[in-house]
């Protein structure tokens, strides 16, 4: 059998790696991920529940919160000097800087005809 033939005996769907007649991507043959991962399965998730967990403090008898651990620690860098301690902690209190950008390309010009008398 000839790829050909091959070809006309496939469905819409199948034709062109999983793409339609028009070009877009047939049901089930998006190449891309499933999507955002399910609430626990994210890093991010998973990071926030290692850090709401406790640890014994030195003493034994205290516990205290892995994350309010790191606080501590990432500020006391901070005081030392290291610089990304220092930004981190300062975008967490102020927010990200805002960053100006600058689009180039076409220009167009734009008059503003005068008005007519009447209007």
């Amino acid at each position: 059998m000839s790829d050909n033939q091959e070809v006309d005996n496939k469905t819409p769907e199948t034709i062109n790696n999983g793409r339609n007649m028009d070009g877009t991507f047939a049901v089930g043959h998006a190449p891309s991920s499933p999507g955002r991962p399910h609430k626990g399965d994210a890093l991010t998730d998973i990071m926030r529940e290692y850090l709401d967990g406790c640890v014994d403090s030195k003493d034994g008898i205290t516990r205290r919160k892995r994350g309010e651990i790191f606080v501590q620690s990432v500020y006391a860098s901070a005081l030392k000097g290291n610089a990304a301690c220092i930004k981190l902690l300062w975008e967490q209190i102020d927010g990200s800087a805002t960053q100006k950008i600058q689009l180039t390309g076409q220009t167009c010009k734009i008059e503003i005809a005068p008005e007519e008398d009447g209007l």
